[in-house]
Formats: C-alpha cells, sequence, structure tokens
C-alpha cells in the first residue's frame, strides 16, 4: 500500500527566528517564507526527516514494514489486514496533523504498487 503525502515541504513551518534567512525581495517589495520553500536545497532532508519523526509515533504489528522517501511512503507485510490497518491509522494521524493526502494518490494494500514511479 503507498500513501503520497500533498505539498509535503509546504507543511513544514519554518521557525520564527530562522525566517529572515528565507527573505528575498521582489519588485521592491520583501518577502519571507514561513514554511519550507521548494527551491531550498535541505527541503527534501527536512520533509524527509519531519514526515519520519510522526510515521515513528504510529504503531505497528511487527512483520509490517513502513518505508519512506520524503513524502512518500510505501507500507508492506505479509498479512493484507495488518497492512490496511496500519495503511490507514497513517492516513488518519496525518489527516489529523492537516497534510492533506489526495485519494488518488493512496493505493490500497495489493501484489503490486507503483512506488516512486516504479512498479
Amino acid at each position: 500500500a503507498t500513501i503520497d503525502v500533498k505539498d509535503m515541504f509546504f507543511m513544514v513551518p519554518l521557525q520564527p527566528e530562522d525566517r529572515d534567512r528565507f527573505a528575498f525581495t521582489w519588485e521592491g517589495q520583501q518577502f519571507t517564507f514561513t514554511r519550507l520553500p521548494q527551491g531550498y536545497k535541505h527541503s527534501p532532508t527536512l520533509a524527509h526527516h519531519a514526515l519520519a519523526q510522526e510515521l515513528e509515533k504510529i504503531p505497528k504489528p511487527e512483520d509490517i514494514a513502513v518505508y519512506q522517501y520524503i513524502d512518500d511512503i510505501l507500507v508492506g507485510g505479509n498479512e493484507i489486514k495488518d497492512v490496511e490497518t496500519t495503511h490507514q491509522d497513517i492516513i488518519t494521524h496525518l489527516e489529523n496533523l492537516g497534510l492533506k493526502i489526495p485519494p488518488e494518490k493512496i493505493q490500497k494494500p495489493s501484489q503490486e504498487v507503483k512506488f516512486l514511479g516504479i512498479w
């Protein structure tokens, strides 16, 4: 089963003391990001770490494996019921945090899933 979090970079808030580092001027007006910007070279690492911390909080059966790459999550195991339960627990936890998971980016448990563009 897979999950793809929508706009993960923009879901990671910047600490107020760090926002000056993300300031820029456009057409004579100064702006600053309040969320992790996509163009920042460390955004993938920071987004991955933030999501990994949340995934650690979700209990799962011993025989269930959860793999993550930035905002993509793969849930696997031998028992479909355990995979379904863990998959739904992850979705519920992330949505309770305010993260968006588009239904079209969710793949239910199956013998084969597309993950990171690979079947």
